[in-house]
């Protein structure tokens, strides 16, 4: 199937505390499901178009909670690799309250779609009929 937008890149799990909390201050944490070119896609089927997105995620219970939030906004995943051995990243993000800037702190060393190697996304068949493209720099990175 011929799809308007691919994105291609990675999906993370945001551990947030709640409000305005420090992250030392937490008792429980947040959990969302995000990725600049996910994110994409998911915008890109809200407005009405057909997307796909295309990563790899860890075939365990986060790998499948990504894949839910990606089909359940409308997005195909049907080109979405799975790995027995790589991790889902994580990133921890704390709000900020004035004058505190919120924080950012990345765990994502040895994420699934670290591990995607050339010839591993059939792209011939990917692109066919479709009419964007749409990457960030951080996947190639």
């Amino acid at each position: 199937m011929a799809f308007e937008v691919i994105t291609f890149g990675e999906a993370m799990i945001r551990l947030s505390p709640p409000g305005f909390r420090r992250i030392e201050q937490a008792k429980s944490l947040d959990l969302q499901v995000g990725g600049a070119e996910l994110n994409t896609a998911v915008a890109v089927s809200r407005l009405g178009h057909s997307a796909s997105w295309i990563s790899r995620l860890p075939d365990n219970p986060l790998g499948r909670l990504v894949a839910n939030h990606a089909r359940e906004a409308g997005v195909d995943t049907s080109h979405v690799m799975y790995s027995k051995d790589e991790r889902l990243g994580l990133y921890f993000l704390e709000f900020g309250a004035a004058p505190r800037a919120s924080s950012v702190i990345y765990d994502r060393k040895g994420s699934a779609i670290a591990a995607v190697q050339p010839g591993m996304v059939p792209w011939a068949k990917v692109f066919a009929g479709s009419k964007w493209f749409h990457v960030t720099g951080i996947t190639p990175a």
